[in-house]
């Protein structure tokens, strides 16, 4: 019950990211960036956040074993990961089938699950890991 309730608090927290990555993203651009690099401002913003809201509610984390800093930046490795098994799991399903490639759709919604995935294990067991 304890890693579901977990996962659901993961999940908010990926929700309320994905509202602040779009909504900085789309004002940097409104302030005339380019898409690339609002986007590239707006990750470390989305995941401090998260970083945040999950040791606080998700996790109920203490870091005082590790550090703060040690903490966030071995947060931020397995946010990436996830990132990279997303993305490479989209590109994967794009090249491999051509259904995927017509419907991109589909290719974003596996790697989005995917990455979720990788992301929670790397949050729970990696960077939240509690030594009991």
């Amino acid at each position: 019950m304890k890693t579901l309730q977990q996962f659901l608090w993961f999940c908010i927290s990926g929700g309320l990211a994905f509202l602040i990555d779009a909504g900085f993203t789309q004002f940097w651009v409104r302030i005339g960036l380019d898409p690339w690099t609002a986007r590239g401002l707006a990750f470390p913003v989305a995941v401090t956040f998260t970083w945040w809201f999950n040791r606080r509610f998700t996790f109920k984390a203490n870091a005082k074993s590790v550090g703060l800093g040690r903490e966030y930046l071995t947060y931020v490795g397995t946010q990436l990961l996830g990132l990279s098994v997303n993305l490479g799991s989209y590109a994967l399903l794009v090249w491999l089938s051509a259904t995927v490639h017509a419907w991109p759709v589909i290719g974003v919604a596996v790697g989005s699950i995917a990455g979720l995935l990788v992301n929670f294990l790397g949050a729970r067991h990696v960077a939240f890991r509690r030594e009991d």
